[in-house]
């Protein structure tokens, strides 16, 4: 069955998979790392008529589902599913994009470490990565290796902030200071968000506050050594930074909803 002849012509997908999806550019021929069920090369495929993937996942269960996705949007020619560990079943120069979503930044950053032994992270133009958790560990690992951060999008699903990152090889953006000088906060929340600002931003201030203080919570109960200590502490401090940035946010939102309810010649 063909793609014309599919039950549906469109595979519509939720708010995560679109951030990503946006960013694939025309004609690509790109992995799905943890594809699950292939819905976002399905649909990919599905829009552009040139583009072609292959999508991996580490367990049998979830590429099983893939494939009967794969099968019911008749794109089985332009879909090609494989069962591996991360880009280990990828060749150099096989591909020249590759998507990375529904897991942490850190099991992220071991994904392309291995990537870039074997030689195929040499040959991709882009990285999309949506990281679950440890974007800062994530981004630092990026620029470390020689990749600019393109650009980032904060997407709000369920009541979550997913943050999504666009890399790509070169000088970073000229809208953005050198890595050399972020701050903390931006290597934390992302230096394309914080310039932005926004609803979103909030949102995630609130999240990694929140996740700061169960981190903290857990290390009240812990033996105190000198690493427990030193990890205290630094939790402190960031949750101080965190509390601060988002005062600062939510003092700036409200000013700006008070200027708009604002009219000349009327009390504020």
């Amino acid at each position: 069955m063909t793609a014309k002849d599919a039950p549906e012509l469109r595979l519509r997908l939720g708010a995560r998979l679109s951030a990503i999806a946006a960013w694939i550019p025309a004609g690509a021929v790109f992995a799905d790392v943890g594809t699950d069920h292939a819905r976002l090369p399905t649909a990919v495929v599905l829009r552009d008529p040139q583009a072609r993937a292959i999508g991996v996942d580490v367990r049998a269960g979830p590429l099983s589902a893939a494939a009967a996705t794969v099968a019911r949007f008749g794109v089985a020619s332009r879909v090609e599913l494989r069962l591996a560990d991360g880009l280990s079943a990828i060749e150099p120069g096989e591909v020249d994009t590759v998507t990375i979503s529904g897991m942490g930044g850190e099991r992220m950053v071991e994904i392309l470490s291995a990537a870039r032994a074997s030689a195929v992270l040499r040959t991709l133009d882009r990285l999309i990565l949506q990281p679950n958790t440890a974007a800062a560990r994530l981004r630092r690992w990026l620029v470390a290796a020689g990749w600019a951060l393109v650009d980032e999008r904060l997407v709000c699903a369920r009541g979550h902030v997913y943050v999504t990152i666009l890399a790509q090889r070169g000088a970073q953006p000229s809208s953005l200071s050198s890595p050399a000088r972020w701050s903390e906060d931006e290597w934390l929340l992302g230096p394309h968000a914080l310039r932005r600002g926004g609803p979103a931003l909030i949102t995630l201030l609130r999240q990694e506050l929140a996740r700061c203080r169960r981190a903290e919570t857990g290390l009240a109960r812990a033996t105190e050594t000198e690493e427990v200590l030193r990890q205290r502490q630094q939790l402190a401090r960031r949750r101080a930074r965190l509390e601060e940035k988002l005062e600062e946010k939510l003092e700036t939102r409200a000013g700006a909803t008070q200027g708009r309810s604002s009219r000349p010649g009327e009390e504020p």
